[in-house]
This record gives C-alpha cells, structure tokens and sequence, in this order.
C-alpha cells in the first residue's frame, strides 16, 4: 500500500527540486547545537513557510546522521482514534521519494500491547506526521519509518505506548515528536502559555507538563506525542533536554493579534 501525500503543493511545493531546495536553505540557516545526537525530536508541523525554519532547527541536529528507522508519533486531526494508530505496511509518498514502513517493528508493537492498532485509514489526510518526513529525507537520506498517531489524553496508557516504543528504541531508531503549541492568541498570551511547554521539555517534568495541559495553562495540539516522549525520556536515567528555538507564526507572517506557537527541541538519551 502506498499512502500518497495530501499535502504536497500546498503545505510544502510539491515539486521534488523546488522542496529540496527549500528545506536545505532552511538547514544552511541553522547550526548544530551539540556534538551530541539527540535520540528525541520535537518539531512542528504547520505548512513549511510558518515552522520550516523552526523545524530546520531540530533536523539540523541528526543532518549527516544514519539512522535505520524514524518513529514518528504526531496528533490526529481528522479522525477519532483510540491508542495508537499505526500505518502498518507500504511506504508513504513525498515529492523526494518513497519511504518504506518498518513493518517488522510495527508488527511487534501490535503484538505487545493491543493499544496498538493498524488503521491505515487514520493517516489518509493527516498533515502532522507527513509534514516531518520531506526533513527527515533530507537530513538524514534512508530510513525506514514507523507512523503513529496518538490523541491519549490518559496518562496510563501513554505510559503503555511510550513503554512500548522504548523497548524498541535503539542506538539506530530515532524519534520525532510533532506538535505545534499554542493557537490564536496574540503573540503576549501565546508567549505565556508556550513558556508553560518549553519549562517542562527543558526540565524533563512529565507530570508538570501533563498537568498544565489538563488545567489549560499551557496547549500543544500534539500533546500527547510530546507526552510520550517525555515519558520514554524518563525511562533512561539521566537523560537530557535542549530547547533549540522557538516562534510564533506572527515571526514570520508579522500579524500579531492571532499566532500559532512552534518549539524545535531534541532529548538526550541518558547513559548509565
């Protein structure tokens, strides 16, 4: 089965020379942070002329890097899900290419835990976990893909999700977490409640991050993919973050009555 893009011509160019091209201006206009790889992404996933550039800051950190597989957990817009629902065999289509799923791995998952389930159907017109792959095929080249798409609001069974991700995450697997922040505030509200977001990547606080969710200080609509991987990075003692950048799309757009927030960030896989 070959998932073909929704998007491609209107949230990225769906010319394969003119994406390449843009993504790589993005990339030439960020520097890596660490010598250090992050086993951890988090990037947005707005059309590529609001966040491309935030984005560009987290795939700079793998760019040159081999990976054999990406696991990417994005939030579902279109279709009511349950647990985690994988695209389990084919390949999904950019304008760079084909990008195999890691069916082997997909197929563990559902065995493990029954949270997850193969529902193709469940990605045909999500922007959010596509939006990474253009990146990912530039950064990185080949790679194997697992795509999840998660709108778990309990914290049990994110914790079984992220439980199951992390037996499967090895020094080869990446992880890219989706996730724009805040929408349609202006840009001093939204400055607050992305503030809320970005305390809580960079002190790896879990529960904080959940709770301000819940109560709605803060918002992120792809919070349970930053959930889990929070969760996962609290699997590994002593693990680590980095805030990248972040921005609103009134940076790039200047109105700034009603701005979406983007966070680029990278955790750092903890070593006993």
């Amino acid at each position: 089965m070959i998932r073909e893009s929704p998007i491609a011509g209107s949230w990225y160019p769906g010319d394969g020379k003119a994406l390449a091209g843009q993504i790589d201006g993005f990339l030439q206009k960020t520097k890596c942070e660490d010598k250090e790889t992050p086993f951890i992404l988090i990037s947005p996933h707005a059309g590529y002329f609001y966040s491309g550039q935030v984005a560009a800051f987290a795939y700079k950190q793998v760019e040159g890097k081999s990976f054999d597989r990406v696991v990417i957990i994005a939030p579902s817009h279109y279709h009511p899900i349950r647990g985690a629902a994988l695209f389990g065999s084919g390949a999904f289509r950019t304008p760079l290419g084909l990008v195999d799923i890691d069916e082997d791995i997909c197929r563990k998952l559902i065995e493990r835990d029954n949270i997850f389930k193969d529902e193709p159907r469940a990605h045909s017109e999500e922007h959010s976990l596509e939006i990474q792959i253009p990146f990912l095929q530039r950064a990185i080249g080949n790679f194997k893909m697992v795509p999840i798409l998660s709108i778990e609001r309990d914290m049990k069974n994110c914790t079984r999700i992220a439980s199951a991700i992390k037996e499967i995450a090895d020094e080869k697997t990446l992880i890219v977490a989706s996730s724009d922040l805040s929408h349609f505030y202006n840009q001093k509200q939204a400055l607050k409640l992305d503030s809320k977001v970005i305390e809580a990547v960079k002190e790896l606080d879990t529960e904080g991050f959940y709770q301000s969710i819940k109560s709605g200080e803060s918002e992120a609509c792809g919070s349970t993919p930053i959930l889990i991987a929070l969760l996962i990075a609290g699997m590994f003692p002593k693990s680590k973050s980095k805030i990248y950048c972040h921005a609103t799309s009134g940076d790039i757009s200047g109105d700034f009555d009603r701005v979406v927030g983007y966070l680029a960030a990278g955790l750092y896989r903890g070593k006993n």
